[in-house]
C-alpha cells in the first residue's frame, strides 16, 4: 500500500513539475497551480510545495478566457503515466494517498484552502468572476518526497559534519591555549587593527567624495526646480527648455531621485565608518573572541565543503538523489553540471571550489620555525571577508555549541562573551577588514 501511494504521489508531483516549468502557455496556470512553502521537512524545516486547485485536479474545465481548449483533469494526465496495476486508480485511491501516506519526516500532502493571487473562477455565463484573490480548496504536496534511504544518508552526512565541526572547535581551542597560539591570535589582532586604521582613512576619503556628490546633486536638483518654475510661470523657452508639463515633471523627479540615491550612499558609508570605529573601541578581550570565532568558522566551512564534495561524488557514482543539498537538490544538480567534465573523465580531478583548495593549504613564511609550524596548524588567511564562509547550518551549530558545550565547560559568562563577540563585532557585510 505504501509503495502504491508513493507511486501515485510521485507521478502527481512530476506532472506538477512539468506544468509549473513549462515555457509559454500553461494549461494549468497560476490561478490553479502555484508554488508555496510549508514547515513539513525534517524538524519543521521549510520546504517547497505545490498547491493545486481541487477542481483542476479532478474535474475537466471547458475552454474559457484562460484556457484555449477544454482542459482535462490533471489526475487524468497522472493516470496516463502510472504503471499497470491490478487496482484501479480511482479518486478514492488518490484521496487515500494524499491523506494517509507519510514519508520519513511525516505527511507529504494534505487538503487545504489556499490563496491564489489570480482568479480563474468562471460564472454560469463563462465569464471571469474577477475575484481579487481566490481562496479555494486545494491539494498541497511537497515537491520532493524523501525515501527512507535518502533520509538515512542525510542523517549520516549530518553526523559526519557535526563530528568534524566539533573536532575543529576542540582542536582550535586547544591550540589557542598554547603559548604560540596566544601569540598568533595577538598578532592577528594587531594586523586587523592596522588594517582598520587604513580602512577608516579610506572611508573618510570616500565620505568626503560622496558628500561632494550630494552637494552636486542638490545644486542640480535646485536648478531643475528653477527651470520648472520658469516653465510654469510662462518664461521664455531659452530659460527652461521644456516642451511639456510631463517632460518638466520627469526631469525634476529624476533630479530628486539622484539626490536621494546620493544621500543613501553617503549614509551607508557613514554607517560603515561608525561600525569600524566601534570595533576599534571594544575591549581587547572581545576582539580576541571575535578572532577566535572567525578562525573556527573558516575551518568549519572548509570541512563542510570537503565532506559535501565527498558525499556528492558518492551520490553521483551511485545515481542517488540529494534532495537536502539546496532547494530540492538544486545545489547538487548545479555541482554536477559545473563539474561534468571532471566527473566523466574519472581521473580524480578535484571538484572542490577553488577557494577551498586555496585556503586548505597553510602558507608558511620563510622566517617561520618548522617546529612552531607543526604546533600551530591554523591561520586567518581569507578571514578579511567572512562572506565566503557563511553557512546557515554552521550558525545554528555555533549557537548550540556555545549554549551547551561552552556553558558546561567554561561557564555561562564565557558563552555570553563569545555570543557578544559574534553579534557586536559582525559588520553588515560580515567583514571588518577590506
Amino acid at each position: 500500500e505504501t509503495v502504491f501511494y508513493h507511486c501515485v504521489l510521485s507521478n502527481l508531483i512530476q506532472v506538477c513539475d512539468d506544468e509549473a516549468t513549462r515555457p509559454g502557455y500553461r494549461q494549468f496556470g497560476c490561478g490553479v497551480l502555484i508554488q508555496e512553502e510549508r514547515p513539513w521537512g525534517r524538524k519543521g524545516e521549510i520546504v517547497a510545495v505545490y498547491a493545486l486547485s481541487l477542481d483542476a485536479l479532478v474535474r475537466a474545465t471547458p475552454a474559457n478566457q484562460f484556457i484555449r481548449e477544454q482542459r482535462p483533469p490533471l489526475y487524468d494526465i497522472v493516470k496516463q503515466r502510472l504503471p499497470p496495476s491490478p487496482f484501479d486508480y480511482t479518486l478514492e485511491v488518490l484521496k487515500d494517498a494524499i491523506t494517509k501516506y507519510e514519508g520519513p519526516y511525516g505527511h507529504v500532502a494534505q487538503l487545504d484552502k489556499v490563496r491564489y493571487d489570480r482568479c480563474e473562477c468562471i460564472d454560469e455565463y463563462g465569464k471571469c468572476k474577477g475575484h481579487r484573490q481566490c481562496i479555494i480548496p486545494s491539494v498541497v504536496i511537497v515537491r520532493t518526497i524523501y525515501s527512507a534511504a535518502e533520509a538515512q544518508r542525510r542523517a549520516t552526512e549530518d553526523g559526519l559534519i557535526h563530528t568534524a565541526w566539533t573536532k575543529v572547535w576542540d582542536t582550535i581551542d586547544t591550540q589557542l591555549e598554547t603559548r604560540l597560539g596566544k601569540f598568533m591570535q595577538a598578532q592577528e589582532m594587531y594586523r586587523r587593527q592596522a588594517d582598520q586604521g587604513k580602512y577608516i582613512k579610506s572611508l573618510k576619503a570616500i565620505i568626503q567624495e560622496k558628500s561632494r556628490s550630494v552637494k552636486t546633486a542638490l545644486e542640480f536638483c535646485q536648478a531643475a526646480e528653477n527651470r520648472m518654475h520658469s516653465f510654469e510661470v510662462g518664461g521664455a523657452y531659452a530659460f527652461h527648455r521644456f516642451r511639456s508639463v510631463d517632460e518638466a515633471t520627469l526631469f525634476v523627479r529624476e533630479a530628486q531621485d539622484n539626490v536621494e540615491l546620493a544621500r543613501k550612499e553617503l549614509k551607508k558609508s557613514e554607517k560603515d565608518l561608525a561600525h569600524v570605529k566601534g570595533f576599534v573601541k571594544v575591549s581587547k578581550k572581545l576582539q580576541l573572541q571575535k578572532i577566535a570565532l572567525d578562525l573556527r568558522q573558516k575551518y568549519c566551512a572548509l570541512e563542510y565543503e570537503m565532506i559535501s564534495d565527498d558525499q556528492r561524488r558518492k551520490a553521483y557514482e551511485n545515481g542517488w538523489r540529494r534532495p537536502w543539498d539546496g532547494p530540492d537538490g538544486e545545489h547538487f544538480r548545479n555541482w554536477m553540471h559545473r563539474n561534468q567534465s571532471a566527473l566523466n573523465a574519472h581521473n580524480h580531478e578535484s571538484t572542490l571550489p577553488r577557494w577551498v583548495t586555496k585556503l586548505s593549504v597553510r602558507p608558511v613564511s620563510e622566517n617561520e620555525d618548522e617546529d612552531d609550524d607543526a604546533k600551530f596548524q591554523f591561520n586567518w588567511v581569507g578571514t578579511e571577508n567572512m562572506n565566503i564562509f557563511a553557512n546557515q547550518r554552521y550558525q545554528k551549530f555555533e549557537e548550540d555549541y556555545l549554549k551547551t558545550v561552552v556553558e558546561r565547560t567554561q561557564g555561562t559568562d564565557a558563552a555570553r562573551e563569545a555570543r557578544s563577540a559574534r553579534s557586536l563585532l559582525s559588520s553588515p557585510d560580515s567583514s571588518i577588514r577590506k
